[in-house]
C-alpha cells in the first residue's frame, strides 16, 4: 500500500487532469438539477384539474312544489349522507346552482328530491315545527352536465297520495300529574322536536318508530309509559307513513290511527 505522501510526489499532469474532471462532473450534476426543475415547473401534474378551463354549468331548479325540499345528487337519500345534499329548497322556491360536469357523460347524474313533511307545528300543538321525510317514486331527475350548461329543471308537486314514507310516529299526550319517560324495551324514546327524555304534564310529544328498508310492520308490544312505575301501552302493529296518538293518565288510552298527511 502506499503511504499517504506518495501524491505529494504525483507530477503536474496528474492534478490538472484531476481538476478538469471534477469539474465537468460538477458542471453535469448542476445541469441535471436545473433541467430537472424546469421540468417540473413546466409540467403541472397531469391528475389535477385545471380549474382556470373548467366552467361549471348553471343549474336552474324550481320547486313547483308546497313542501320544503332536500335535493340530493347521486345518492338516493333512503340512504342519508349528508355530503350528497345538493340544496334545501324552499316551497316555490327557484335557486340557481354552479354545478360542474358529469364525470359519466353518458348516464349523467342523478338528483333526488326528499320532501319535507310537516308532522306538528307551533300554532297547533305547542312544539316546534317538525318535519318528517318522504319521496315520491321515480321523481328521480336525471340528465348530464357539460362545462358552461344553462339547464332548467322542475321538481314536481306530488300529490298527497303519490307520497310515501320512510318511518311512523307515535303521539303521547301527558294527562298525568307529573313527567314521564316513553320506553320501548330497554330504550328511552327522545322526543323529536327537542330531544328531550322527560315529557311534562299537559304536554304532548312525537316520537319516530324507525323502520329498515326492509321492514314493512312492527309489531309494538313492548312499549312503556315510566314515571314512578311502568304503564303499557296496547300492544299495536305499526305501518310506515302512519302516526299513532295516546293519552297517558291513570291508564295509556289508544292509539288513534290517522294516515301523516290526513
Amino acid at each position: 500500500m502506499m503511504p499517504g505522501w506518495y501524491f505529494l510526489y504525483l507530477p503536474a499532469w496528474f492534478y490538472r487532469g484531476y481538476i478538469m474532471l471534477f469539474r465537468k462532473t460538477y458542471y453535469s450534476l448542476c445541469v441535471i438539477i436545473m433541467g430537472s426543475f424546469f421540468l417540473l415547473v413546466a409540467c403541472p401534474n397531469q391528475d389535477t384539474p385545471n380549474t382556470n378551463t373548467v366552467k361549471p354549468a348553471k343549474i336552474t331548479f324550481f320547486n313547483e312544489s308546497t313542501y320544503y325540499v332536500d335535493l340530493y345528487k347521486n345518492l338516493n337519500p333512503l340512504h342519508y349522507d349528508p355530503t350528497a345534499l345538493v340544496y334545501t329548497f324552499s316551497p316555490a322556491e327557484t335557486k340557481v346552482l354552479d354545478l360542474y360536469s358529469s364525470f359519466d357523460q353518458l348516464l349523467g347524474d342523478a338528483f333526488y328530491p326528499q320532501y319535507k313533511v310537516r308532522l306538528a307545528d307551533l300554532l297547533h300543538t305547542g312544539t316546534v315545527d317538525i318535519f318528517v321525510p318522504a319521496q315520491r317514486i321515480l321523481t328521480n331527475l336525471t340528465f348530464v352536465i357539460k362545462s358552461g350548461d344553462k339547464i332548467t329543471k322542475t321538481i314536481p308537486n306530488p300529490k298527497a297520495s303519490e307520497l310515501t314514507f320512510y318511518h311512523a310516529y307515535i303521539i303521547v299526550k301527558n294527562n298525568s300529574r307529573v313527567p314521564i319517560q316513553i320506553i320501548r324495551g330497554s330504550n328511552i324514546l327522545s322526543k323529536m322536536d327537542n330531544g328531550a327524555v322527560l315529557l311534562s304534564p299537559d304536554d304532548t310529544g312525537y316520537y319516530e318508530i324507525e323502520f329498515t328498508p326492509f321492514d314493512t310492520v312492527i309489531n309494538m308490544t313492548q312499549l312503556n309509559a315510566f314515571s314512578s312505575d311502568n304503564m303499557p301501552f296496547p300492544s299495536f302493529t305499526v305501518e310506515k307513513g302512519k302516526k299513532y296518538s295516546f293519552t297517558v293518565g291513570d291508564t295509556v288510552t289508544g292509539p288513534v290511527i290517522a294516515n301523516i298527511l290526513n
